[in-house]
């Protein structure tokens, strides 16, 4: 018998054998009442190949049994990994509609673990709007090295950045600096829960993100804090009108 007749005699009979048991991803075929064909205990894939030959029916057994653990459990793990991915898009997908609702975007982006060679546009400007006295966000209390930078009055932005590069090229880990830009509210109404805005007037800050997971939450934080501001201040001139 030639090795085409015979496969397609095996596979004829796995059809028809009223023993096969179907668990998962595999078969498991007792062929002892063919004669000639050795060994006749058999595990199958899901797709009819041969995984395991043995004479010893344990041994098969066995080896089916493990072989379908493996499968059960790659299927328990493939599911959870497609609810966590389902989970963490649902996730962005709020975030992104926080942003929208937040009215809230980032202009400039800096990632501090890329820095090197000569300092960008971006990075000079950072240092340019950062280190002339002006109080840092409090989003920087997360970075504390940065705050030794620029104590020298001497020191230029151009220095101060080149320093920077020399501090955080090495760091992956070490974040984002973002410029962030929302618009000014006119709040009115007796709640003060209208309000009137363009992009034409906005606020600028640069603040910082811990990872690109963090910066969505960030930039939301910053605006509603500016808005809630701009809702104080028009209750209190609100307030002074009455007086």
């Amino acid at each position: 018998m030639d090795e085409i007749d015979r496969n397609a005699k095996i596979e004829l009979a796995a059809e028809a054998h009223a023993g096969a048991v179907r668990v998962g991803g595999y078969d498991l075929f007792d062929y002892s009442s063919y004669p000639g064909e050795e060994p006749p205990h058999v595990v199958r894939d899901r797709y009819g190949k041969a995984v395991f030959r043995s004479d010893d029916q344990a041994a098969a057994e066995t080896e089916f049994e493990r072989l379908t653990r493996r499968h059960e459990f790659g299927a328990v793990v493939d599911a959870l990994d497609a609810s966590q991915d389902l989970k963490a898009k649902a996730a962005q997908n709020q975030t992104l509609r926080d942003i929208w609702d937040a009215e809230v975007r980032a202009e400039q982006m800096i990632w501090l673990g890329a820095l090197g060679g000569e300092p960008s546009d971006t990075l000079t400007a950072f240092c340019e709007d950062t280190f002339d006295g002006t109080p840092l966000h409090k989003s920087f209390d997360a970075l504390p090295r940065l705050k030794i930078l620029g104590r020298d009055a001497s020191d230029t932005p151009e220095d101060i950045a080149a320093a920077m590069i020399h501090m955080f090229s090495d760091d992956r880990n070490a974040g984002l600096i973002v410029q962030a830009a929302t618009p000014m509210f006119r709040y009115f109404g007796p709640d003060f829960t209208g309000a009137q805005f363009g992009w034409g007037n906005v606020y600028l800050e640069w603040i910082y993100a811990a990872s690109i997971e963090n910066l969505g939450p960030a930039l939301i934080a910053w605006a509603n804090g500016m808005h809630e501001k701009d809702r104080a201040k028009a209750q209190e001139k609100a307030k002074g009108k009455m007086a």
